[in-house]
């Protein structure tokens, strides 16, 4: 990966050589440590854990900003550096519709309004 750096990893969520969850495990620990790169798992099996399972980070990451936490916090709670937090609350503002573009949205505040409304 670091030599590399792609912008799109896609595999599968069972891999050999013992067709487990190894490229879940993967596809997870790449969200992780390389927010920035987009992620596709494919599987032929249907699980729907293994969706929620990667669904749960952006949940977690929006539910500590509910809380409060500045990126440095949420940060440390995930044991994720801060420079991997901003994309996850980048998509996090995107996916909620809040505008990057107008300085007096509060997107933070609205993020965190859409999620109390929601829970």
């Amino acid at each position: 990966m670091a030599e590399h750096r792609p912008d799109l990893v896609i595999t599968d969520i069972r891999l050999p050589p013992g067709n487990a969850d190894d490229g879940l495990a993967a596809a997870l620990r790449i969200r992780r440590t390389n927010p920035e790169i987009a992620v596709v798992v494919l599987s032929q099996y249907v699980q729907r854990s293994h969706a929620e399972e990667l669904v749960s980070l952006g949940t977690e990451v929006l539910g500590l900003v509910a809380e409060g936490r500045s990126n440095a916090s949420i940060a440390g709670a995930l044991y994720l550096s801060e420079k991997a937090v901003v994309p996850h609350v980048s998509r996090i503002y995107d996916s909620l519709g809040l505008d990057a573009d107008d300085a007096d949205a509060h997107r933070r505040v609205q993020a965190v309004l859409q999620y109390l409304d929601h829970s």
